[in-house]
């Protein structure tokens, strides 16, 4: 649960590598128009600077969590792509990916529960009331999905999330998190990208 507050606490920075086609380090491809800058973890990793948490600091957020992102980002553990045409001063509309050690879970029974706890866990993580617009079990090609869709960490915002198993031991977060004038163009790119990832054998 700690990884998925994580994930969705990414969501704030810019720089180079376009395609069409994504080989990710985490071992599945997917499919990103031109609009999307990604940053690779190395990127990342070799360029700490561009993570400016600054504006984040002193507010709502669990001050424990937002320091734990960080050091995520910055050791090269997340994949972020930004979206060019619609981000601006205000947020940077963002998907980011990650992965964690884990089952996802599978029976009906389960995915309720984690769905019924998610809202409480994210309103104290991010220091005030969460609503949840929808949340359970979705496929992700062949693959089986845990789908949440819930406010963004930043007022204004609102996040959606993918996690898929992508080998027995690991799960893949994919969160794409925008303002709620660019929601419905986010949404229809990151469903698009979500629907082309192709797992590595």
């Amino acid at each position: 649960m700690k990884r998925l507050l994580m994930a969705i606490l990414l969501g704030l920075l810019a720089l180079p590598a376009l395609g069409r086609e994504y080989q990710s380090g985490f071992g599945f491809s997917l499919e990103a128009s031109d609009d999307w800058l990604v940053l690779t973890p190395k990127e990342l990793k070799d360029n700490p600077e561009l993570f400016n948490v600054d504006k984040l600091k002193g507010g709502s957020i669990d001050p424990a969590l937002l320091e734990q992102v960080v050091g995520m980002v910055r050791s090269g553990q997340v994949e972020v792509y930004l979206h060019q045409k619609t981000s601006d001063a205000r947020f940077a509309d963002n998907v980011n990916f990650l992965t964690q050690v884990g089952r996802l879970p599978t029976a009906a029974s389960e995915v309720k529960g984690v769905c019924d706890v998610l809202p409480g866990e994210l309103s104290q993580a991010f220091g005030r009331p969460i609503r949840m617009y929808q949340c359970g079990a979705r496929q992700v090609g062949k693959a089986a999905a845990l789908q949440a869709e819930f406010d963004g960490m930043i007022e204004g915002t609102r996040s959606i999330q993918y996690q898929f198993q992508k080998s027995p031991s690991v799960v893949v977060i994919a969160t794409a998190t925008a303002k709620l004038d660019a929601l419905e163009t986010i949404r229809a790119e990151f469903e698009r990208m979500i629907a082309s990832v192709r797992v590595a054998p």
